[in-house]
């Protein structure tokens, strides 16, 4: 074996070139139709990653045997008859660990031991870092679990970890929040070529008088082009730098945009329609809080959209009224609906257009104290597909809503019903519970519920990782006996306003769970 590190070049370790969808072809091909051997690629590849940051604190030659040992042991078990699951095609997220792809798992071995030889005496005389023997692709791998502000805080630290991140593969999502911009950020964020881009409450002045303009707008949508899919400038209200302008200029340049938020922009009509004709592939359109839209841009979008129309978010809009209801029923792929705090939407209405929206997962009526029982009865019994339901100061609900919901949504895994002070108590609570068996999250703050809800959620909650009960009648009594009971998945309970309780007691005994108090 040659004691000569080869070079790793890192272009050709980003999943986006040729080399990469060469490998990917040739692993599809591979794959034997008569045969019929179908390989889950995302997983495999996630749980070696997984397993290779474990074992980061040994050495990095104990690192090299076990990658070698477990490649063998691969090998090994596909000479074997197994039953294996469907190939899926790995969603594009931050996470990304292609860089230990089974093919490429025994150069990197080798290469990690020769990295070791050569570097050992070094290392051992203190000269060298022990981690510099880590090949970049395990390196990279790790470092795609990082957000966009710990990998700049990873940047900072030498000149190997500046390289390292240097690495356009870790840059195809970037989000950046309450920040200052200038045209130059601009242009770098632009030449990065992100395929998620984030700016949310950012300003285009800085204090040493640099502004953003619209050139440094154009150049940065421009460079990032169609691939652009992702993108947000919710809350970004102040010029130059406003969600208004910035829309205008992504129009131009992105038209592949399929996730499009603009939250607290003040927008007005003509903007909404300019993303109706602009933004042809958008499936999830959120515009909560733009009090100026009117059903007349609305329904004009939904229109235009209504095939491909998965998410809609539109809390907070005043003026929309039934005509716009009436359209978004006919967006018959809806998965995510929000309409709180839309006053102008009658119960009867929106019972009728909600029902008729079958595949819908997420729906948030939050705030609209119009709503009554009948409403939500005939939502949950035509839309069994609920998983998230948010109904937080729907003051008029008895619990005859609490009651159906039990019965009609089995499958729920969130549910909001905080301030819904005739729907909750403590015999609703055992309902609850005793149909959804796989609640994860669950609001129950400012009700009447006492301790024996508490006991009741955390002998029967299992999957049970968050409950808020805010301003709640209960005791430090009952939080000991929920946390101390099968719920172990427990993760935070929220105790706002609770007076009856010991919060150094409860930290100390149970430090592993979040207690806000």
């Amino acid at each position: 074996m040659s004691s000569q590190v080869p070079p790793i070049d890192l272009s050709q370790l980003s999943p986006q070139i040729s080399k990469h969808a060469r490998h990917k072809k040739d692993f599809k091909t591979r794959i034997s139709t008569d045969a019929k051997i179908q390989v889950n690629s995302s997983r495999r590849s996630r749980q070696i990653a997984q397993e290779i940051k474990r074992k980061v604190q040994g050495s990095p030659k104990e690192i090299a045997k076990e990658i070698k040992r477990r490649v063998q042991r691969n090998q090994h078990n596909d000479k074997q008859p197994q039953k294996t699951t469907p190939y899926e095609v790995q969603s594009h997220t931050r996470t990304n660990t292609d860089y230990l792809h089974k093919d490429s798992l025994i150069p990197l071995s080798s290469r990690s031991y020769e990295k070791y030889s050569q570097l050992s005496p070094k290392v051992q005389a203190g000269e060298v870092s022990i981690w510099s023997c880590l090949p970049d692709e395990v390196w990279l791998s790790i470092l795609s679990y990082l957000t966009t502000k710990e990998l700049h805080s990873f940047m900072m630290v030498c000149h190997d970890f500046n390289r390292l991140a240097q690495d356009t593969s870790l840059w195809r999502i970037i989000s950046v929040s309450k920040m200052e911009l200038s045209d130059a950020e601009l242009l770098k964020i632009g030449t990065l070529r992100p395929t998620n881009l984030s700016l949310v409450q950012c300003t285009g002045t800085k204090l040493n008088g640099d502004m953003v303009t619209n050139y440094g707008l154009m150049k940065l949508f421009s460079c990032c082009g169609n691939s652009l899919t992702h993108l947000s400038v919710a809350s970004c209200v102040l010029p130059p730098l406003s969600g208004e302008v910035a829309l205008h200029h992504a129009a131009l340049h992105c038209s592949s945009v399929k996730v499009l938020d603009v939250s607290w922009c003040n927008l007005s009509d003509n903007d909404v329609l300019l993303i109706a004709s602009s933004f042809k592939h958008l499936e999830h359109f959120s515009a909560n809080g733009n009090q100026c839209l009117t059903d007349k841009s609305l329904t004009k979008l939904c229109t235009d959209l209504s095939n491909q129309l998965t998410a809609l978010h539109l809390q907070g809009c005043f003026k929309i009224s039934q005509q716009t209801l009436t359209v978004v029923s006919m967006c018959k792929n809806l998965i995510d609906l929000r309409l709180g705090l839309c006053h102008k939407l009658s119960s009867s209405h929106l019972a009728t257009s909600i029902s008729q929206l079958h595949c819908l997962q997420v729906l948030s009526l939050k705030g609209l104290k119009q709503l009554k029982d009948q409403c939500v009865i005939s939502i949950v019994k035509h839309c069994r597909s609920i998983r998230r339901l948010y109904l937080s100061h729907c003051t008029k609900l008895t619990y005859k809503s609490l009651t159906e919901i039990s019965c009609s949504l089995p499958e729920l895994q969130a549910l909001d019903v905080s301030s819904c002070k005739d729907c909750v108590n403590d015999e609703s609570v055992a309902t609850l519970i005793t149909h959804c068996k796989r609640l994860e999250d669950l609001d129950l703050s400012s009700t009447s519920i006492t301790n024996l809800s508490l006991i009741a959620i955390g002998l029967n909650c299992l999957y049970l990782k968050e409950l808020r009960v805010n301003f709640c009648p209960i005791s430090d009594v009952g939080v000991k006996q929920l946390l101390n009971s099968d719920a172990d998945a427990v993760e935070s309970v929220q105790l706002y306003g609770v007076k009856a309780v010991n919060m150094a007691e409860l930290n100390e005994q149970f430090s592993n769970v979040k207690i806000l108090c």
